[in-house]
């Protein structure tokens, strides 16, 4: 409740995207129905019929988005890849970056629910997005519930954990080395809301941030990274108020201990795809938590 006033309160307070707002007040509203929903829930019939309508709508979008491409001028002045105009005319968000991060939810639903069919169709979908960070996301994925499943879990999840880690240290640490246009771009986008931030930023600003979805008025481009929205746009209230929110999921009771390890695998990607895929919260994501937290694996009757 705390984080629907907040919301309320910098919509009231200050220019923000009215819509962005709303996705995250409506989501935060209809959890506690997906949760009902899915720990009551007998079958998984009603989540296949789901799947298979998204599916069908993210074929479409993926169908007219690759014959329809876009050549957009890139204003970080950064050289994009020869796939970049396919990324750009999704009639459900003006880039697929956004798409693949919904298209990995609906995989990881795939993935728990232990529907083999529907997670190589969305791993599919997700690299036909051209999303380096979604199809990095949707290995990993992979990759936990390959060792998730193996008989030697207790001894293989801690080594996938630490060269999970360990390949991302190494990427940090050589990060003057990388030459992705694409990543680079997300560099300049939070160099120039750094830079902006401290020669424009009243203390109101650094509190309650500049607005969701004001990013690209101010420096000219749009957020495309979490640490962007969380810091610049919602301020550092803004950004504890949010992080305490997906705290508070991991204090849920569950009989089933790999449904904290699943939610922390399903987060950390998440995050980690958020450096260049800039979503707050949206309906699908808390979908996908709830039905981590429902314990919702033992209940595939196929």
């Amino acid at each position: 409740m705390f984080f629907i006033l907040y919301l309320m309160f910098v919509s009231v307070m200050g220019k923000t995207d009215i819509g962005m707002v709303l996705n995250a007040v409506i989501s935060i509203f209809v959890f506690p129905i997906f949760y009902f929903f899915c720990r009551n829930l007998k079958s998984l019939k009603p989540f296949i019929y789901f799947l298979n309508i998204s599916f069908v709508y993210y074929f479409a979008e993926m169908i007219y988005r690759i014959s329809f491409p876009i050549y957009k001028f890139n204003p970080s002045g950064i050289d994009d890849e020869w796939f970049y105009p396919y990324k750009l005319n999704s009639f459900i968000f003006g880039d697929s970056n956004f798409v693949a991060l919904h298209l990995f939810c609906l995989l990881f639903i795939s993935i728990i629910l232990r529907l083999k069919i529907h997670a190589i169709l969305f791993f599919i979908l997700i690299f036909l997005t051209f999303s380096r960070s979604a199809i990095l996301g949707a290995i990993l994925a992979f990759l936990y519930y390959l060792v998730n499943s193996s008989r030697y879990t207790v001894l293989i999840k801690p080594f996938f954990y630490l060269t999970t880690f360990l390949i991302f240290l190494y990427c940090i640490l050589n990060i003057s080395l990388i030459t992705d246009g694409s990543f680079l771009s997300k560099l300049y986008i939070l160099d120039s809301a750094i830079y902006y931030a401290e020669n424009n930023f009243t203390l109101y600003q650094y509190l309650f941030g500049n607005g969701l979805s004001q990013t690209f008025d101010a420096i000219g481009i749009g957020a495309h990274n979490i640490l962007v929205i969380l810091l610049f746009e919602t301020g550092i209230i803004g950004t504890i108020v949010y992080l305490t929110y997906i705290f508070t999921f991991f204090l849920f009771k569950v009989s089933n201990k790999s449904c904290k390890s699943n939610l922390f695998v399903f987060l950390g990607l998440f995050f980690l795809m958020g450096f260049s895929l800039g979503l707050y919260l949206f309906p699908i994501m808390v979908l996908t938590i709830a039905v981590i937290l429902s314990n919702m694996e033992g209940k595939n009757d196929q």
